[in-house]
Protein backbone atom coordinates (compact mmCIF):
# COMPACT_ATOMS: atom_id res chain seq x y z
CA UNK A 1 0.00 0.00 0.00
CA UNK A 2 3.16 2.31 0.65
CA UNK A 3 4.31 1.93 -2.71
CA UNK A 4 1.31 2.66 -4.18
CA UNK A 5 1.07 5.99 -2.56
CA UNK A 6 4.47 6.16 -3.69
CA UNK A 7 3.79 5.95 -7.03
CA UNK A 8 0.54 8.44 -6.87
CA UNK A 9 2.61 11.39 -5.11
CA UNK A 10 5.16 10.46 -7.52
CA UNK A 11 2.93 10.86 -10.75
CA UNK A 12 0.79 13.80 -9.38
CA UNK A 13 4.36 15.88 -8.81
CA UNK A 14 5.42 14.54 -12.75
CA UNK A 15 2.39 16.32 -13.90
CA UNK A 16 2.15 19.42 -12.36
CA UNK A 17 6.28 19.85 -13.37
CA UNK A 18 5.60 19.10 -17.18
CA UNK A 19 2.49 21.67 -16.80
CA UNK A 20 4.27 24.07 -14.84
CA UNK A 21 7.49 23.85 -17.50
CA UNK A 22 5.21 24.88 -20.24
CA UNK A 23 3.82 27.90 -18.48
CA UNK A 24 7.65 28.59 -17.21
CA UNK A 25 9.10 27.78 -20.97
CA UNK A 26 6.70 30.26 -22.48
CA UNK A 27 5.72 26.93 -24.67
CA UNK A 28 1.99 28.60 -24.04
CA UNK A 29 1.83 31.83 -25.46
CA UNK A 30 -0.76 34.00 -23.73
CA UNK A 31 -2.18 35.52 -26.84
CA UNK A 32 -6.29 37.47 -26.53
CA UNK A 33 -7.72 34.91 -28.66
CA UNK A 34 -6.17 31.75 -26.70
CA UNK A 35 -7.22 32.91 -23.16
CA UNK A 36 -5.54 30.44 -21.20
CA UNK A 37 -7.31 27.49 -23.13
CA UNK A 38 -4.20 25.83 -23.50
CA UNK A 39 -3.33 26.17 -20.08
CA UNK A 40 -6.96 24.73 -18.63
CA UNK A 41 -6.97 22.28 -21.43
CA UNK A 42 -3.55 20.55 -19.47
CA UNK A 43 -4.96 21.35 -16.11
CA UNK A 44 -7.71 19.58 -16.57
CA UNK A 45 -6.18 16.35 -18.14
CA UNK A 46 -3.58 16.47 -15.55
CA UNK A 47 -6.43 16.22 -12.90
CA UNK A 48 -8.20 13.49 -15.09
CA UNK A 49 -5.15 11.22 -15.44
CA UNK A 50 -4.14 12.05 -11.51
CA UNK A 51 -8.09 11.11 -10.56
CA UNK A 52 -8.34 7.71 -12.86
CA UNK A 53 -4.90 6.72 -11.56
CA UNK A 54 -6.54 6.76 -8.34
CA UNK A 55 -9.24 5.16 -9.00
CA UNK A 56 -7.98 1.78 -10.73
CA UNK A 57 -5.82 1.23 -7.47
CA UNK A 58 -9.18 2.19 -5.35
CA UNK A 59 -10.77 -0.55 -7.13
CA UNK A 60 -7.75 -3.02 -7.18
CA UNK A 61 -7.32 -2.62 -3.33
CA UNK A 62 -11.35 -2.79 -2.69
CA UNK A 63 -11.54 -5.85 -4.94
CA UNK A 64 -8.94 -7.59 -2.96
CA UNK A 65 -9.96 -6.72 0.30
CA UNK A 66 -13.58 -8.12 -0.63
CA UNK A 67 -12.48 -11.26 -2.19
CA UNK A 68 -10.54 -11.65 1.19
CA UNK A 69 -13.91 -10.82 3.16
CA UNK A 70 -15.84 -13.64 1.24
CA UNK A 71 -13.28 -16.19 1.88
CA UNK A 72 -13.08 -15.35 5.43
CA UNK A 73 -16.82 -15.27 5.87
CA UNK A 74 -17.45 -19.09 3.76
CA UNK A 75 -14.32 -20.41 5.86
CA UNK A 76 -16.12 -19.39 9.06
CA UNK A 77 -19.35 -20.54 7.85
CA UNK A 78 -17.73 -24.53 6.68
CA UNK A 79 -16.03 -24.29 10.76
CA UNK A 80 -19.58 -23.52 12.20
CA UNK A 81 -21.51 -26.17 9.86
CA UNK A 82 -18.63 -29.10 10.81
CA UNK A 83 -18.71 -28.20 14.49
CA UNK A 84 -22.47 -28.62 14.13
CA UNK A 85 -22.45 -31.96 12.27
CA UNK A 86 -19.69 -33.18 14.58
CA UNK A 87 -21.83 -32.10 17.50
CA UNK A 88 -24.97 -34.43 15.95
CA UNK A 89 -22.90 -37.38 15.02
CA UNK A 90 -21.35 -37.15 18.74
CA UNK A 91 -24.70 -37.27 20.10
CA UNK A 92 -25.72 -40.21 18.37
CA UNK A 93 -22.73 -42.20 19.33
CA UNK A 94 -23.30 -41.53 22.80
CA UNK A 95 -27.03 -42.48 22.70
CA UNK A 96 -25.34 -45.60 21.31
CA UNK A 97 -26.91 -45.28 18.30
CA UNK A 98 -24.89 -48.14 15.94
CA UNK A 99 -22.05 -46.67 13.60
CA UNK A 100 -23.46 -48.34 10.52
CA UNK A 101 -26.59 -46.07 11.20
CA UNK A 102 -24.90 -42.88 12.63
CA UNK A 103 -22.67 -42.75 8.91
CA UNK A 104 -25.93 -43.69 6.89
CA UNK A 105 -27.82 -40.84 8.87
CA UNK A 106 -24.85 -38.78 8.08
CA UNK A 107 -24.80 -39.45 4.96
CA UNK A 108 -27.99 -38.37 4.17
CA UNK A 109 -28.06 -35.15 5.92
CA UNK A 110 -24.62 -34.04 3.59
CA UNK A 111 -26.29 -35.40 0.23
CA UNK A 112 -27.42 -32.55 -2.08
CA UNK A 113 -25.45 -29.87 -0.20
CA UNK A 114 -22.49 -27.85 -2.00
Amino acid sequence: MHAVKSLIRKLTILCFIALYKLVILEEITWSTDMRKDKLYFLTFLSVTIIYLIVALFATQFALKSSTIELVTTVLEMGKKEARSMATLVGYEMSEGVVKDSVISHFQASIRNTD
